[in-house]
């Protein structure tokens, strides 16, 4: 049978790709879900109900991006008109019922909202809109207007942060950060987000972070092994749909939606939380029946397109940890995690400053800050240093190729990929965003 090829294309634009660490502040991160994106009007405020006018730069901004929004509309009109592409309305449909992404920082603590979108909902108001403009009279308007109003803008102004977006600091170092939504069900999410992840692993622990994720629910402080997955199920919450986690290269998130808006499931949710954060107990006998499960994953994947994304990355990040840390690690590295692996890993890396605490839904702030503070206790712990991930240099000669083959391979692929140099700790800016809409 002949072999198919994976082709990998990379241009001269930086050194690493923007997708990798998403947004790069904490008001940013925030920025990147859904909820907190439609709420992003003004500055960051403590009250929730006040009115922050529009500056100048702010409605020239409005202006341009409604008019790109409004323009995809009509071709979706059109599309829709013609009969459009049934297979794309389809996975555009469950693209908007899953939950919102998370957004990471490399040197600070990031923010993580998963709320259900309504973009299509915001799509149809677009299209109602631009159908009662045309009945007016209105046209949209022309690319010189448009090149006009984009000059008037500050590109390099940085992203604000929601005034419906209340946000503090506890005692111990700990980021919150609470959107108050309104709701026609009681349903409250919750995320831990812990700046911990793949990349903070030594060679002998890799898969480490991702194995830790796993353990944080077999066992811990308030909740004895087998304990916490029927809670979930009392609760009226499923293990996988309303309750998760995952790990990545400097993230670890955990997730929680609790379908009962009152003091006692809060509190409850809270403490779960703070339990896979402070108070996981690594027992061996659970980590050696987990380990099953992971070794599991790790079959599951090997298969040719994760094959062909991991000679990818060592392609394309051939002198940093991103080619050699993979998340799911190796038979060897997992056959010999033991208990005080574990233990060590999560007292370096699970610190309070190392930790953000997003909370959205039909919320009382102020009780939901208490709740929180009298939770969320774990004292302040010197965080350790941020690791050395290697260097990225660009390619020298423009365009780079890269052929990877796999027997496995039903197609032929190729792949153009845009790199730029990785921002670190900086802010994310208008520019960025309009680049990404």
């Amino acid at each position: 049978m002949k072999t198919k090829k994976f082709l990998i294309l990379l241009s001269l634009f930086g050194v690493l790709p923007f997708e990798l660490f998403g947004a790069s502040s904490e008001d940013a991160a925030l920025n990147d879900s859904v909820a907190f994106r439609e709420a992003t009007k003004g500055t960051a405020s403590s009250d929730v109900s006040s009115e922050v006018p529009a500056s100048e730069n702010e409605k020239t901004k409005r202006a341009v991006f409604s008019n790109r929004r409004a323009d995809g509309a009509k071709k979706s009109d059109r599309v829709a008109k013609k009969g459009g592409n049934k297979t794309n309305f389809k996975r555009s449909s469950k693209r908007e019922a899953v939950d919102v992404q998370t957004a990471t920082t490399f040197n600070g603590t990031s923010a993580v909202a998963s709320v259900k979108s309504e973009r299509r909902k915001k799509n149809s108001e677009v299209s109602k809109n631009s159908a009662a403009s045309s009945e007016k009279g209105e046209k949209p308007l022309s690319k010189a207007e448009i090149e006009a109003l984009k000059a008037k803008i500050d590109w390099d102004e940085a992203l604000p942060l929601s005034p419906a977006v209340h946000t503090g600091t506890l005692k111990n170092g700990m980021r919150w950060y609470i959107y108050p939504k309104k709701s026609d069900c009681d349903t409250v999410s919750l995320r831990l987000l812990v700046n911990a992840g793949a990349l903070m692993e030594t060679d002998a622990e890799d898969g480490l972070a991702h194995f830790t994720e796993h353990m944080v629910f077999n066992g811990s402080k308030h909740f004895k092994p087998g304990e916490l997955i029927p809670y979930f199920q009392e609760n009226g919450m499923s293990f996988g749909g309303d309750t998760n986690a995952f790990t990545y290269y400097l993230h670890t998130c955990y997730k929680l939606d609790v379908p009962k808006n009152d003091e006692a499931s809060l509190r409850k949710a809270l403490t779960v939380l703070n339990d896979m954060g402070f108070e996981a107990l690594f027992l061996q006998k659970e980590i050696d029946r987990e380990r099953g499960v992971i070794l599991e994953e790790m079959r599951n994947r090997q298969v040719d397109t994760v094959r062909t994304w991991e000679a990818a990355n060592r392609f394309i990040f051939s002198q940093s940890l991103l080619s050699k840390r993979f998340v799911i690690g190796t038979k060897e590295t997992l056959n010999a995690m033991k208990t005080e692996d574990f233990v060590r890993f999560y007292k370096k890396w699970y610190t309070p400053n190392r930790m953000s605490l997003i909370i959205t839904g039909p919320v009382d702030v102020q009780k939901t800050v208490r709740f929180i503070e009298q939770t969320m206790t774990q004292t302040a712990e010197k965080s350790a240093e941020e690791p050395d991930i290697g260097t990225f240099p660009p390619p020298q000669n423009g365009l780079t190729v890269k052929v990877v083959d796999d027997p496995e391979m039903s197609n032929t692929y190729v792949v153009l990929t845009a790199v730029q140099p990785f921002r670190g700790s900086e802010t994310v800016t208008l520019k960025d965003k309009y680049r990404e809409s």
